[in-house]
C-alpha cells in the first residue's frame, strides 16, 4: 500500500501530465513492477553500504568496492541511464525538437 496515494492521484489530474500518468500506470507490466522492486532493493542496499563508508571513523571506509557491490553499481548506472533516457525522451522539449526535424526532412523532399 502506498502512503498518501489518494492525493497524489487526486491532485495529479490537476496538471498538464496527468494523462501522461496514467498510461504509464495503466501500461506498468508485472515484469516492470518485479524488476523495479528488485532494482529498489538494489538501490537500497547501496545506499545503506554507501552511507556505511561516510568518513573515515565508519566502518567499511578502508574497504574498496569488490564483487557483488561493482555489480551491484554497474547495475543501477544502467537502470539509472534508462530513466534519464526515458525522461529525456518524454520531454516536451525532446519531442518539440523530434517534430521539428521531421518537419524539416519534409519540407527537403
Amino acid at each position: 500500500e502506498t502512503l498518501y496515494k489518494e492525493f497524489f492521484w487526486m491532485y495529479s489530474q490537476e496538471t498538464e501530465y496527468f494523462e501522461q500518468i496514467k498510461n504509464i500506470k495503466d501500461n506498468y507490466s508485472d515484469a516492470q513492477r518485479e524488476k523495479d522492486n528488485a532494482d529498489t532493493k538494489r538501490l537500497i542496499a547501496l545506499a545503506a553500504f554507501e552511507a556505511s563508508c561516510v568518513g573515515e571513523d565508519r566502518k567499511g571506509a578502508d574497504k574498496p568496492l569488490k564483487g557483488p557491490h561493482i555489480k551491484e553499481m554497474k547495475s543501477l548506472e544502467k537502470y539509472l541511464e534508462r530513466l534519464r533516457e526515458r525522461s529525456i525522451r518524454n520531454s516536451r522539449l525532446y519531442q518539440s525538437l523530434m517534430k521539428a526535424g521531421e518537419n524539416d526532412n519534409e519540407k527537403e523532399d
